[in-house]
């Protein structure tokens, strides 16, 4: 039986190529790292505003110009946060633009914002309602916010983690690029803790109600560190077919129309309330909000079961049963207070009442985390003295192995 002899010159070429292949490799590492990591240099380091919580001696109501469907105001039912087919299939959407809309339409839903990651939807453009909306985020830890009314993607992020600074620069980019930017579900995975809303400035709704996950701790946290932020509930389906994932959580907003310009005015001011319920059937909806003197008064349709007052650190502060008029008395040490009303089916998450010096809007008010420019540019030049050492060891190295 013959043998066939390979060529001794044939292992060399498989050598050189093999070679080849790693310093491609190789190259193509760094070339990530240095990508990656360059995000990272340019991001500032921030001085945050001193934590102090509301003060005056004034309330401050954002359901003052609410009264229900008085004909020239009314109530709209919207989600924000919703994924259909991108990517290719890579984020996890189930359906269509068309099919995620259908369903929602269905549903008695007025405004419908379709949130896939990095990615704007055109259905709808031209209609007056329509609302541009994005997930951000492609980080490990979740760390992902709602830019609502985007007019372009913004694609910086941090992916390997996050700190204070580097969730505040983002803010700060999304927000110059959108009406109003919302942190999404903050619990999952932690992507922002807790504390993070003691210092956070810059952004106008946290997502305290979002598919299975209550971030009402996180809330009371911006809430009690005195910023103002109004509430957010949104589905974040990904497949209207499974269940429990769509119509579960939605924003009621009173605006004067559907006009985008309109809902975004509402929800910077707080407008709106969160709901938690089934179906998108809200079967005891916000009648009226008011404060006279020390009085808070929260009115319904119907009868609830339960209306709880919570105040400072997400304490439970009173509660009342079985009544269609719930109120409260204010006290002197309450810094906001808001109410939580439970129902046979739903569950509501009003926006707080706050207190105030009767001039300065707290919403519009807050002091802004500044860029310290001395820290900034020594963390730079730390940076890149030590990426220049790095990239000129594995310059080396590879020149060495092709050697």
């Amino acid at each position: 039986m013959a043998i066939r002899v390979v060529p001794s010159n044939l292992f060399s070429i498989l050598k050189a190529l093999a070679k080849a292949l790693v310093t491609v490799l190789a190259a193509l590492f760094v070339m990530i790292v240095f990508v990656i990591s360059l995000q990272y240099a340019v991001c500032p380091i921030y001085d945050f505003p001193e934590s102090k919580p509301f003060a005056g001696n004034f309330w401050f109501n954002p359901y003052q110009n609410t009264n229900g469907n008085d004909g020239n105001n009314r109530w709209f039912k919207a989600n924000f946060h919703a994924h259909s087919k991108a990517w290719s299939g890579l984020t996890n959407g189930k359906q269509t633009r068309e099919e995620l809309d259908s369903c929602y339409r269905a549903l008695g839903y007025d405004i419908i914002g379709i949130s896939n990651y990095h990615d704007i939807s055109p259905l709808h453009s031209k209609d007056s309602s329509y609302v541009p909306v994005y997930e951000h985020g492609y980080n490990v830890r979740k760390s992902h916010r709602l830019a609502i009314g985007a007019r372009e993607v913004t694609w910086i992020d941090f992916p390997l983690g996050q700190t204070l600074h580097h969730k505040q620069y983002i803010l700060n980019r999304l927000k110059s690029s959108a009406e109003v930017v919302a942190i999404a579900h903050p619990r999952f995975v932690n992507g922002h803790a807790a504390e993070n809303f003691c210092l956070l400035t810059g952004y106008d709704c946290i997502e305290v109600l979002n598919h299975f996950r209550t971030s009402d701790e996180h809330w009371d946290s911006a809430l009690s560190n005195g910023h103002a932020k109004w509430v957010l509930a949104d589905d974040d389906t990904h497949d209207i077919r499974e269940h429990g994932e769509t119509g579960a959580f939605w924003t009621m907003i009173h605006a004067s129309s559907r006009c985008n310009t309109n809902i975004y005015e509402a929800l910077r001011n707080g407008s709106n309330y969160g709901v938690r319920g089934r179906g998108g059937i809200n079967d005891n909806p916000l009648k009226n909000v008011t404060v006279r003197g020390d009085t808070l008064r929260v009115e319904l349709e119907h009868e609830a079961q339960r209306v709880d007052f919570i105040g400072n650190r997400g304490t439970l502060r009173d509660s009342a049963v079985n009544t269609r008029t719930a109120l409260y008395i204010l006290k002197p040490e309450d810094t906001y207070i808001r109410a939580v009303v439970h129902n046979a089916v739903t569950t509501l998450y009003l926006n707080p009442v706050v207190r105030w010096d009767g001039i300065h809007a707290p919403h519009t008010s807050e002091a802004p985390a500044t860029v310290n420019l001395w820290w900034t540019w020594v963390f730079r030049v730390f940076c890149m003295a030590f990426y220049c050492t790095i990239f000129t060891v594995l310059f080396r190295k590879i020149r060495s192995g092709n050697s």
